[in-house]
């Protein structure tokens, strides 16, 4: 309980110095098991090192969501019933499925790391993820494509998106890239592992066109 007491005072006064809060050397014994702000600061600030930004802040708007679903019930206050309520005030909050099955998933991902660090004893609920229609993939026709080419009066712009159309590389990891051997090296990926993707020996000339613009040259 000490080291958990000290944990508490140092996201306090993280908090504080972020202007977030005012600041109290009290410590209530029953934070511990509370779904406070602090509480979610040290559980961010623990995944901070290992995760993307957009997930960390995928996390922290799950958060978020859970703090304002239970206004600021106890952890160990919730049970089984909870889980379909915090459900429904996702569902009612957010009108994408997708978008409430990633953040009940980062919400368990939260509860979980209660248990472990023993703020909980268990989880107080199980929320399983609600179920989504199946839809066709979407996708952009030739005639579309080309389209879009004409309406863009940009030259580095129109040859960035032709290697994103000839590649299906993510936006972030174009200008995180290097060209070799008609291959480009990824190093900023959504795994976070390199990745070679072959590039059409016709769009090496765009390649170059789109980093130039995007390093200013």
């Amino acid at each position: 309980m000490a080291e958990r007491a000290l944990d508490v005072i140092k996201a306090k006064i993280t908090l504080h110095n972020a202007g977030v809060e005012s600041f109290s050397l009290s410590y209530d014994t029953t934070v511990a098991a509370s779904p406070t702000s602090e509480l979610a600061a040290m559980y961010l600030d623990e995944c901070r090192p290992r995760i993307a930004p957009a997930t960390l802040t995928v996390y922290r708007l799950a958060i978020d969501n859970f703090l304002d679903c239970f206004k600021g019930a106890g952890l160990d206050t919730l049970g089984k019933p909870d889980g379909s309520r915090l459900i429904t005030y996702l569902t009612h909050r957010h009108s994408s499925a997708t978008t409430v099955n990633i953040y009940l998933r980062a919400i368990m991902t939260f509860l979980r790391w209660c248990v472990k660090q023993d703020y909980i004893e268990a989880l107080p609920f199980e929320a399983r993820q609600i179920r989504q229609e199946r839809q066709l993939p979407k996708f952009i026709t030739p005639q579309e494509l080309e389209n879009i080419y004409a309406a863009v009066d940009n030259e580095a712009l129109l040859a960035t998106y032709r290697i994103y159309a000839a590649t299906g590389i993510r936006r972030s990891e174009l200008h995180h890239s290097s060209l070799s051997s008609g291959f480009l090296n990824l190093t900023h990926t959504k795994g976070r592992k390199e990745r070679l993707v072959p590039l059409p020996a016709n769009l090496e000339q765009d390649y170059h066109l789109a980093m130039n613009a995007n390093n200013g040259h």
